[in-house]
């Protein structure tokens, strides 16, 4: 496993709070993994370059969510993306608390949740990354719901989704987004 890369936003950490050693563990295609290190409470995720972590993909929204700490736990919220942002293949609606080995998938992107070094071993995640056609809605609780309805706009946007994710299909590599300075054991 090659060494983490810090990213994060600048926030003040509260007094007295413990620190949470956030970790998102991504696996390449040829099986090699990375260790994105969370340094700070927050960690904006999205297409744009000034994003803690940016993922340069058309299917990623402009700031598509954000990680972070409080109270010793670790949270993920979805920030209105247009694709959705999915724990464990259900789809995020607001803000959900992560478990350590939670699978969270961005566009084409899965990563895999590490929480103060548990799990201790992580395994290239069996799934595909899943669409806002294949995936349950995830409410703040952590329940699934099922949505009703035959909306035609549905139909389009999956279509739409299959469209970007073929053009997401190359490999792709996170790490020429992040400094060699940042470097941290």
């Amino acid at each position: 496993m090659a060494g983490p890369r810090s990213v994060g936003q600048d926030c003040e950490a509260e007094k007295g709070a413990r620190r949470v050693d956030i970790r998102l563990i991504r696996f390449k295609e040829d099986g090699e993994s990375r260790d994105f290190r969370v340094t700070n409470d927050r960690c904006l995720i999205g297409r744009q370059a000034t994003c803690d972590l940016p993922i340069p993909l058309s299917s990623v929204s402009r700031e598509h969510c954000e990680i972070f700490a409080r109270d010793g736990a670790v949270y993920m919220k979805d920030l209105g993306s247009r694709n959705g942002t999915f724990r464990n293949e259900e789809r995020v609606e607001g803000e959900v608390q992560l478990e350590p080995g939670d699978r969270v998938a961005i566009g084409p992107i899965i990563f895999t949740v590490q929480i103060d070094g548990d799990p201790a071993e992580v395994e290239p995640p069996l799934m595909e990354a899943p669409t806002l056609t294949t995936a349950k809605p995830q409410s703040s609780s952590g329940s699934a719901s099922a949505k009703g309805g035959g909306d035609d706009s549905a139909s389009e946007l999956s279509d739409l989704i299959k469209q970007m994710q073929s053009e997401d299909s190359s490999v792709f590599d996170l790490d020429m987004y992040l400094d060699e300075d940042d470097d941290e054991s």
